[in-house]
């Protein structure tokens, strides 16, 4: 199956899925504060291998809780107003009738089709953000979207990317 996505996936298709998403505070995320807030774990997740530095970011504070466990002991944030393009992986499994193939878990190797499609995504396109379906709002029978946002070159944003929002009345407290 991988192979036959990876096929239609050539630089010129992968521009008719990229998005722009104007972000106006409406993404967030929560984060430790005990380490500063453009900081990553480089943990592996849903999009990123061991050691890769990737940001995950959520279509509002339901989707942020439903996607981060322990959302209770952490910060909440929202990304400073501005336009991310990404790739909408949300309409291209539909468009190729994929679309549970990248809503599993990761024991059910969700993990793995993820991160290799970021890889190639990256690789044949230099794409740097990724929009797809929450995994966990979708075991809810809800919907969300979530983003994967890989720094190019490895590089981490600046300070000023990630806005505390501990004034929201949603804040953990």
């Amino acid at each position: 199956m991988l192979e036959a996505l990876w096929s239609r996936l050539t630089p010129n298709a992968v521009q008719e899925y990229l998005v722009q998403i104007e972000v106006q505070g409406d993404w967030v995320c929560f984060k430790d504060a005990k380490y500063p807030p453009e900081s990553v774990s480089g943990r592996e997740n849903r999009f990123n291998v061991h050691g890769q530095a990737c940001y995950y970011a959520a279509s509002g504070i339901q989707c942020a809780r439903a996607e981060v466990p322990n959302w209770n002991d952490r910060d909440l944030y929202s990304i400073t107003p501005h336009t991310i393009n990404a790739f909408d992986l949300p309409r291209f499994a539909r468009d190729n009738k994929c679309e549970n193939d990248f809503l599993r878990s990761k024991a059910e190797g969700g993990y793995a089709i993820c991160q290799s499609f970021a890889q190639h995504l990256g690789n044949t396109a230099g794409v740097t953000g990724i929009l797809y379906n929450s995994y966990e709002m979708h075991q809810q029978a809800s919907e969300g979207l979530c983003l994967a946002l890989f720094p190019e070159s490895g590089q981490l944003v600046g300070a000023t990317y990630f806005i505390n929002d501990e004034s929201h009345p949603d804040a953990p407290t």
